[in-house]
């Protein structure tokens, strides 16, 4: 990281450094790793809930299903990541960060909904045992 300049310096100039390429480069396949290998889990989780009628299939189904989507986008952003890494071009740049920020927004919408959630289901439980806690 110690090589790493600022990308202001660059656009200034419309060139792109080489390790600024290079570290996009770097990020791109441990982003696609991250991604498949959460596509797969969540594909086995999913099909390891049929095993136990208990389980919830319909909520692990749509647990699943949005983790993929996000997973998706994530693996989406790793090929534009290596895209900008090997033409180091101002239009990829545009295009990683705009799947970057659908990525940080999806993440953050599901976080707003779990938050929700979980304070239903406290208000929920309050409601039916009387007391808060």
């Amino acid at each position: 990281m110690e090589d790493f300049e600022t990308l202001d310096e660059h656009l200034k100039t419309g060139s792109i450094s080489e390790s600024l390429k290079k570290g996009f480069k770097g990020i791109a396949p441990w982003a696609r790793f991250v991604a498949i290998a959460n596509i797969i889990f969540q594909i086995i989780s999913f099909l390891v809930s049929f095993m136990d009628p208990d389980a919830g299939v319909g909520a692990n189904f749509i647990g699943a299903g949005v983790n993929i989507a996000l997973n998706v986008v994530l693996l989406q952003l790793a090929n534009e990541m290596k895209s900008f890494g090997n033409s180091g071009s101002e239009k990829d740049l545009t295009t990683l960060l705009k799947k970057q920020l659908s990525y940080w927004i999806f993440t953050g919408a599901l976080i707003i909904i779990g938050v929700v959630f979980f304070l239903l289901a406290i208000v929920a439980f309050s409601m039916s045992s009387g007391s808060l806690f």
